[in-house]
């Protein structure tokens, strides 16, 4: 097969749905399939053609106004009109390289249309639920036309059926996890008497990470909180560390490879992932593969759907006024279960990108 994948950012980006793409493209080569992903890069820092792996990669500039939305280049349309391939598979409606992605299939319509939403119901702020009001119109006629959409839990199952009650069939498809290099990763060397707190993501409001910041002052000296990742709500998230006083404790890493990301998940003694809303709490099965116990919020959409799958290595957090004393308590429950026990096996990317293939053959 000729595949060509259409998604708002490709690896070395770090996140959720670049991820997906990257792993799932890398499987499909093995497999002596073609594959080429087309993606932005807002840095113009990467090479705008390359091959990766096998995968064949094109980047094109895009404006990314809190690094979101990504509307790319005219370019990219320009080239898509060119492709020519079986499936495409576009991930993430909530970005404008969906819209131009649709809009080529519209014109050429020379392959198969597959569609991962991602989709979360709303936007995250109140601006983005006003431009959702226009956007979600756009978002039904991409999916109209879809031929089949994939989505990573029942939960956003559930919610693009009462949205759009799309006429193809939709597909409950997990994300996967690097299981292997989880489990082999060495975990860094720090004092036993230090407890280690992390969460690995986007920097966004509604994500709270300020609410396990703030935890903090409920916690021993010794309790220390590692943020990996970047976003528009780090500036935020700093002024309320400084004003806490927090800086010897709270630590931003930034972006870190993969290979370091799963050093971190075991050496945390907690994993947070308190999130308003995710499709999946994917980064909670990666730290369960790292023996590493989790306190999640339920309130997540498809977060509740993860804490189901693994009741007892997952911890429940709800955000509410009282949330900040509470969460420390549990914290410290939390920090005394390493090292947790619990199958993950299921969510190996081999199994998740033969089913995602499958698919593939399937809408063929």
């Amino acid at each position: 097969m000729k595949i060509l994948q259409v998604c708002p950012r490709y690896s070395p980006y770090m996140g959720g749905v670049e991820r997906v793409v990257k792993n799932v493209a890398e499987y499909l080569v093995k497999q002596n399939h073609q594959v080429t992903v087309y993606s932005t890069d807002p840095s113009k820092r990467l090479p705008e053609v390359r091959t990766v792996k096998g995968v064949n990669v094109r980047r094109y500039f895009a404006l990314a106004p809190n690094e979101n939305y990504h509307l790319p280049h005219p370019k990219m349309l320009m080239h898509l009109l060119g492709e020519q391939c079986d499936v495409t598979h576009i991930h993430s409606v909530h970005d404008l390289t969906a819209l131009t992605a649709h809009m080529s299939h519209k014109l050429s319509a020379n392959s198969a249309l597959v569609i991962s939403p991602y989709y979360h119901g709303k936007g995250h702020t109140r601006l983005t639920q006003v431009l959702w009001i226009t956007y979600r119109s756009v978002v039904r006629e991409i999916l109209k036309d879809a031929n089949a959409i994939i989505v990573n839990s029942k939960a956003e199952k559930d919610v693009i059926d009462r949205a759009f009650r799309p006429s193809c069939q939709t597909f409950v498809v997990y994300d996967g996890i690097s299981l292997n290099e989880i489990k082999n990763a060495e975990p860094f060397t720090f004092n036993a008497e230090n407890k280690i707190l992390l969460y690995v993501g986007r920097l966004e409001r509604y994500k709270n990470i300020h609410v396990a910041i703030s935890s903090l002052k409920f916690l021993p000296e010794n309790y220390q909180f590692y943020i990996i990742g970047s976003g528009p709500f780090k500036p935020f998230l700093q002024d309320l560390v400084g004003s806490n006083g927090l800086w010897k404790r709270v630590h931003f890493l930034g972006f870190q490879p993969d290979v370091d990301v799963y050093r971190w998940l075991k050496t945390a003694d907690v994993f947070l992932l308190l999130s308003e809303v995710e499709s999946f709490g994917m980064t909670c099965i990666e730290s369960l593969a790292a023996s590493t116990p989790v306190i999640a919020n339920d309130d997540g959409l498809g977060l509740s759907e993860t804490i189901s799958l693994y009741p007892d290595q997952i911890m429940v957090h709800k955000i509410d006024e009282e949330s900040e004393s509470r969460l420390a308590k549990l914290i410290i429950e939390a920090a005394e279960l390493k090292p947790v026990r619990a199958d993950v096996s299921r969510f190996a990317w081999d199994k998740i990108a033969r089913s995602i293939c499958e698919v593939y053959l399937q809408v063929l």
